[in-house]
């Protein structure tokens, strides 16, 4: 996936959100881990279109939410990988 933007969002706990186009990754779910620079998130929430999902598939322009711990810089414009969490 493409990071298109990278948000911190302080309201409600959230964190940092990254957008972007999901693209030959197939299915993606609340709980999969981010590799990004050699270290690993865990996707705490999909949003698309200010609606959670708990799931997201190929073709889809999405946010998501990585939580508060995750420092924003560094993603803009890259790409990361997925793995099941």
């Amino acid at each position: 996936m493409r990071i298109t933007d990278v948000f911190f969002i302080q309201l409600q706990g959230r964190g940092t959100v990254v957008t972007g186009h999901l693209d030959g990754e197939g299915l993606l779910r609340v709980g999969d881990v981010v590799v990004h620079s050699g270290r690993a998130h865990r996707i705490r929430g999909i949003e698309i279109f200010h609606k959670m999902l708990r799931e997201a598939h190929d073709g889809m322009n999405l946010g998501l939410i990585l939580g508060p711990e995750v420092p924003p810089r560094g993603f803009e414009g890259h790409m990361v990988s997925f793995r099941r969490g």
